[in-house]
């Protein structure tokens, strides 16, 4: 079994997916209605929202939305919200006290600056495109009015955009941890880029000894496992008290990165449903098939798994989520045989 500092708590995981979902609703409302002044308050999305999410089940979204506007809004205080080149990092702000004219002693010092203020550059332009036009909202950040703990979700895939990126699988450095911590998936990489100095800021309203939820589905997990990995490595005395709690995590990195998340992050979930193909990609040894170059993706810890077919792949992706976690299902540290959903 995992080793985990906190046990899986099946009560909060009901409320984490239902904010999950409720930061999709909330993108599809921007989406459709960009100018809304409620925009921000993700619980304030009319009901019409949930309803789209939940077309292609046969599940009414007036469930969801009940749930996020009654118990979940009476527990949590909204603290702020993220969007995507709202205040992205590069990666070269995290080394840039280490390099400068002050070191250059020699030639391959000097060299090294070089490099760097040249991939400054490239990078710093790179940037500007491919986040000038990216402003739609990915999530947000709560405060519980109760204990005071923290949660930051994360939303899926819900444009084009995210689709074309979500299949850039090459793997690449992770930038802000150390080199030998393994390489992820490029695409994620970006996304989280995108939002970095944002996810920051928002763990930072949060002391490294209150609970801190990092919550994500399907791209959103992804993200939030990067997340996690960035917080926990930047100050380790969070690894006690961070946990993250992710629903259809696509796979982010190698092995080499996964055993460090195992490590680094204390407490880590990926629930999943065994009918829903997105926590299975990309494949295990993708370049096999592709391009023979060999990405081996790798799982990380935390697998609880049950059996749901909600009966279309949309569905198996979405609702079951929802469904599964109102029942408790998964609900026990169980991993060995997949629990069934009920039918009800």
């Amino acid at each position: 079994m995992d080793q985990q500092i906190h046990p899986y708590n099946p009560t909060l995981s009901a409320h984490f997916i239902n904010l999950a979902l409720a930061a999709e609703a909330q993108c599809a409302w921007e989406t459709s209605e960009p100018q809304h002044e409620q925009l921000e308050n993700p619980f304030a999305v009319p009901l019409e929202y949930y309803e789209k999410l939940f077309a292609t089940s046969n599940l009414s979204g007036e469930s969801v939305k009940a749930e996020v506007d009654g118990p979940i809004q009476e527990m949590y205080d909204f603290i702020g919200s993220i969007r995507l080149g709202q205040q992205p990092v590069a990666d070269y702000a995290d080394i840039d006290e280490e390099v400068s004219l002050s070191n250059v002693q020699d030639f391959d010092a000097m060299l090294k600056l070089m490099t760097h203020y040249s991939r400054r550059w490239t990078e710093g332009v790179a940037n500007t495109v491919r986040y000038s036009g990216a402003n739609l909202l990915m999530g947000f950040a709560l405060r519980s009015n109760a204990d005071g703990h923290g949660v930051i979700v994360l939303r899926g895939t819900m444009t084009a955009d995210e689709w074309l990126n979500n299949i850039n699988y090459r793997l690449r450095p992770f930038l802000p941890a150390e080199p030998d911590c393994g390489d992820v998936h490029l695409g994620f990489r970006d996304i989280y880029k995108g939002l970095r100095g944002r996810y920051r800021e928002l763990a930072a309203e949060f002391e490294p000894a209150q609970n801190l939820y990092l919550v994500g589905h399907s791209l959103g997990a992804a993200v939030s496992k990067l997340g996690a990995f960035d917080l926990v490595s930047r100050e380790p005395t969070r690894r006690s008290t961070l946990q993250a709690y992710l629903f259809a995590p696509p796979r982010i990195g190698d092995k080499i990165f996964t055993q460090q998340y195992d490590e680094r992050v204390g407490t880590s979930y990926r629930i999943v449903n065994v009918c829903d193909i997105v926590p299975y990609i990309p494949f295990e040894e993708i370049g096999e098939v592709v391009d023979l170059l060999g990405y081996p993706y790798a799982d990380t810890k935390g697998e609880i798994a049950y059996v749901h077919q909600a009966g279309n792949p949309i569905a198996n992706h979405v609702a079951s989520y929802h469904i599964a976690t109102q029942q408790q299902v998964p609900g026990v540290m169980d991993v060995s045989s997949p629990r069934r959903v009920p039918l009800v």
